[in-house]
């Protein structure tokens, strides 16, 4: 096993590229709410770039305030933030985790800090935490040794409130981790792409496929293909007949207007504001148009 000290934002993005980082596990297992398994393999694959943004810059804020909020609500905790990345070369696993506290036995413990819109925590966390964040802890408690591991989910609700959840970590989920992570490298090493999800995995499947390379290929004799277009044309059609009617209530509205900016509803108001825009210049880019031509349907 191998720990390093986080110095620098782009060090830490260069290591979380070697592994499979705890907050990423949960996709290997097909549980992610935000990554998939298809989108985690392209980006080991360089293919999707992992990039620092706006979303985990304010992570980084709200992890602060947590942690504050442990110390000061949770004495019992000696907590604070290690600063650490822990890395497994056997398996290709890492974590970095949140915060490290010490119970009032002197055992150490990870724990995981997430911003938790006030509704979803409502109706999915109050029944149980999301799987594929257990599983972060999990993967953080086996490579960091610690003995017991807690998520903070810190909600607001009229106020900011911290609600801590105990995680349990079990011996057989951490091997299940060693299995998956082995099995996942090994697809990445051989080109093995797994099957993606078309509606989650759209908008990576055109940045992994955004250069076409000139070639032909034949499906006439892919026997899924006839209905897919089938499919594809029955929502073309209906998506003109929605895109002409919204066209004609929004000129509906517009001359109720006239030339008014804002009118005044009942509850609400409509508005119609004249936007000016400056002339520019659009900088160079690439993408692949997607055309169907079939004896029914010309696009």
């Amino acid at each position: 096993m191998i720990t390093r000290a986080i110095k620098a934002d782009d060090a830490w993005l260069k290591w979380k590229e070697q592994v499979i980082g705890a907050s990423e596990i949960g996709a290997v297992f097909h549980c992610h709410d935000h990554l998939t398994y298809y989108q985690l393999y392209h980006m080991k694959r360089d293919k999707l770039k992992t990039e620092k943004n706006k979303a985990m810059e304010d992570g980084l804020l709200m992890q602060e305030v947590a942690l504050k909020m442990i110390q000061r609500d949770h004495p019992e905790f000696k907590a604070y933030d290690p600063r650490l990345h822990y890395s497994d070369a056997d398996y290709g696993v890492g974590a970095t985790p949140d915060v490290f506290a010490q119970d009032a036995n002197g055992r150490l413990g990870v724990i995981q800090i997430k911003h938790v819109d006030r509704d979803v925590y409502r109706q999915k966390w109050l029944k149980s935490v999301p799987t594929w964040i257990a599983l972060q802890v999990t993967q953080e408690a086996w490579l960091t040794e610690a003995k017991w591991g807690m998520i903070a989910a810190l909600v607001h609700d009229h106020e900011l409130q911290l609600y801590l959840t105990d995680v349990e970590i079990h011996n057989h989920v951490i091997d299940e981790i060693k299995v998956q992570a082995t099995e996942f490298w090994r697809r990445v090493r051989e080109g093995d792409e797994p099957e993606p999800n078309y509606r989650r995995d759209s908008e990576a499947i055109r940045e992994v496929l955004r250069q076409d390379d000139g070639s032909e290929i034949d499906l006439s004799g892919d026997n899924e293909l006839p209905e897919i277009l089938h499919q594809r044309a029955i929502l073309i059609g209906e998506m003109a007949a929605y895109e002409k009617e919204l066209k004609a209530i929004n000129a509906e509205l517009l001359h109720r207007l006239g030339t008014a900016q804002i009118g005044r509803l009942k509850q609400g108001y409509i508005s119609a504001k004249t936007i000016h825009r400056k002339a520019y210049e659009v900088a160079a880019t690439s993408y692949r148009q997607l055309r169907v031509v079939t004896p029914q349907h010309g696009d």
